[in-house]
Order: C-alpha cells, then sequence, then structure tokens
C-alpha cells in the first residue's frame, strides 16, 4: 500500500517566497556593489591627493630641504632609518612603502597615508578624512533606512500581488466544489480576465 507523500502548498505562499527572494537578492547584490565602487573610488581619490601634494613640494625644492606641513588636514614627517626624537607618530613609523588605503586612527581622528623614499629616509604624508568618513558613515545610514523602507514596501507589494494571483484559482476552486455533477446543467462562469482560469472552466464544463 502507497501513500501520497506529496506536500501542498498555498500558490500564495510560494509566489510571496520567490518575489521576496528575488527581491532581497537584488538589495544585496546592490548594496554591495554600491559599497565596493564607493570605497575603491574614495581610495583611488586619497591616492592622487597625496601623491599630488607631495609631488608639488618636491617640484622646486628637495625634500629633504623642505618643512613638512604639520597644521590642518595635512600633516607630514620625516622618518630616518633610525628612529629618533623626531620621527612621525607611532601609527606612522613602520609604515610600508606606497599609499596606505587603510585607516590609520590617531588621537581620535581618522587618516590614509602615503610613504615615500627620500635617500636613506622616508617620508609619510598623511591625510586627515575624519570629517568625510562621518559624513559617509551618515550616508550609509540613511541609506540603510532607505532601503530597509523599500523593502518593506516591496513586500507588502508582493503580497498585494500575490493575493491578486491566487484569488481566481481560490474562486474557480471554491465554485468547482459547489458544482452538484447530477445537475446537468451545472456550469462554471468562463468570464475569467485570466485566461489561465479561463482555459480551466472550459475544460471543467466540458
Amino acid at each position: 500500500m502507497t501513500m501520497n507523500s506529496c506536500r501542498h502548498t498555498s500558490l500564495r505562499r510560494r509566489i510571496n517566497s520567490r518575489f521576496l527572494l528575488v527581491i532581497i537578492l537584488l538589495t544585496a547584490v546592490i548594496a554591495f556593489h554600491s559599497y565596493l565602487s564607493q570605497s575603491l573610488l574614495e581610495s583611488q581619490y586619497w591616492r592622487i591627493i597625496l601623491e599630488s601634494t607631495l609631488a608639488d613640494l618636491d617640484a622646486d625644492k628637495p625634500l629633504k630641504t623642505r618643512k613638512l606641513p604639520q597644521v590642518g588636514p595635512l600633516r607630514g614627517w620625516y622618518v630616518p632609518a633610525r628612529q629618533g626624537e623626531e620621527s612621525a607618530p607611532p601609527p606612522f613609523r613602520d609604515l610600508p612603502l606606497g599609499f596606505q588605503g587603510r585607516q590609520i586612527e590617531w588621537q581620535g581622528r581618522t587618516y590614509v597615508a602615503l610613504v615615500h623614499p627620500n635617500d636613506t629616509e622616508r617620508v609619510v604624508l598623511a591625510l586627515d578624512i575624519t570629517e568625510l568618513e562621518t559624513q559617509q558613515n551618515q550616508g550609509a545610514v540613511l541609506g540603510a533606512v532607505i532601503a530597509a523602507i523599500s523593502l518593506m514596501l516591496a513586500i507588502l507589494l508582493v503580497r498585494s500581488l500575490a493575493r491578486r494571483l491566487s484569488a481566481p484559482v481560490k474562486d474557480i476552486a471554491r465554485r468547482m466544489a459547489s458544482l452538484d455533477p447530477r445537475q446537468a446543467g451545472a456550469r462554471l462562469p468562463v468570464d475569467y480576465r485570466e485566461i489561465e482560469i479561463h482555459h480551466i472552466a472550459v475544460a471543467a464544463n466540458g
């Protein structure tokens, strides 16, 4: 003796789950792509600023004879081969050569840095990006709120759409259940707007 092991599920529930899965995946992909693109653009922007500043400092005078900026968003230090009293602050002393895109915290501020070789020492230029990072974080929070609201609206829209799609199926099922097969003239209405439900009604009447 075999038993039917098929589990019945609601058409409305299946529509809801499929649409919601697609919406969530699309939202996640868009959010990740936006974050990645913004990070790459910012990193290139900071690098260009620091490299341009270093080139300007070295344009008419050798770096070794220049006093590096110590006030404002841009800071600079000479780091000798042997660390001394005039070396850079601890977060900037052991940085490798090249642009350092990772955020460096110092004295409650956030920096990115560029390390350039200069004879036997290195030149470290650091750019304060604290305010811009704060604005970016605020923008990210706002974007998350907008995304959450959009997701809720999409869920409501999908639920409404699923209800409208499943309503004709429920209606014809209810009408078919109410038919008395002993009545020769019993018929289902065929004036459904959905062509699939219309075909079901015509076939059932036949």
